[in-house]
């Protein structure tokens, strides 16, 4: 079974969706990653289209996705959990990691 690391390192942004409590993230090849803890850009939101993952790193205590000089970063601590998971990833093959 693939890693979510391995799933999304270089992969390109189609998208990114703010929903009224959590954020979504279209992958041009079709997966979509929703980051359900609060999430924090250095840019704005709009500006990650069309942007190809450089690094993507997940530890107990923060998820980060770099593109370029952007970052996307959302807290793992469990403090931070608002649901009982912090992301869902479904790939392109709806293959689902959940976290």
């Amino acid at each position: 079974m693939k890693s979510i690391q391995d799933m999304i390192m270089g992969n390109t942004i189609s998208q990114i969706s703010p929903i009224e409590d959590y954020v979504q993230i279209f992958f041009i090849n079709g997966g979509v990653l929703n980051l359900y803890n609060d999430v924090t850009f250095s840019h704005q939101y709009q500006q990650y289209s069309n942007e190809k993952i450089k690094d993507f790193t997940i530890t107990k205590d923060m998820m980060r996705i770099i593109v370029n000089d952007k970052k996307i970063t959302m807290s793992m601590k469990e403090e931070d959990y608002y649901t009982a998971e912090a992301f869902a990833f479904c790939g392109k093959n709806e293959e689902w990691i959940v976290g």
